[in-house]
């Protein structure tokens, strides 16, 4: 919690994507956001794992939660923030790594962008058959990553449906 403390990132995701309270509404966004900061730094993801972390006693503690958050709760939410909040939270991410390049100091540095391929099964949206080494016609995601190597930290990532290679 100092890191998030430290940084204001509570604060930030408050005036990000600031909470429309009905009488439902048991969780703010900030609540929702920092779960899914959390369980990235974990290495969580999938939304059905989310959900058991956000039962953990300590993260419940942590983040103010009176009890975890059901998978519902996390679709209906962040379908409702939509890709204005994807935005939002791209320019965010990029203001962050601008922050942590220059108070580093680093008199040089060094990017590694590399496209990855993750397989898809079903017919999930944005899947799409294109280049894939692991089982070739497979529909996939080519997630572009963009990483500072001295800081080990990710600058910029693009998410990319089916990679197509023509050759002729």
């Amino acid at each position: 919690m100092k890191f998030i403390n430290k940084f204001s990132i509570g604060k930030e995701f408050n005036s990000l994507f600031p909470t429309v309270k009905y009488n439902s509404t048991k969780y703010s966004n900030t609540q929702i956001m920092l779960i899914v900061l959390l369980s990235s730094f974990a290495g969580i993801n999938r939304l059905k794992r989310i959900t058991n972390f956000s039962n953990d006693s300590l993260v419940q503690l942590l983040l103010r939660l009176k009890k975890g958050l059901n998978k519902d709760v996390f679709s209906n939410r962040l379908k409702t923030l939509g890709a204005k909040w994807a935005n939002q939270l791209d320019q965010y991410l990029v203001r962050k790594s601008k922050d942590f390049i220059e108070t580093s100091k680093l008199k040089s540095i060094t990017l590694d962008c590399d496209l990855t391929v993750k397989t898809v099964y079903g017919n999930q949206k944005g899947a799409a058959k294109g280049y894939n080494s692991s089982k070739p016609g497979a529909k996939s995601y080519h997630p572009l990553l963009c990483f500072l190597s001295e800081l080990k930290i990710v600058i910029k990532s693009r998410f990319q449906t089916g990679f197509r290679i023509y050759i002729k």
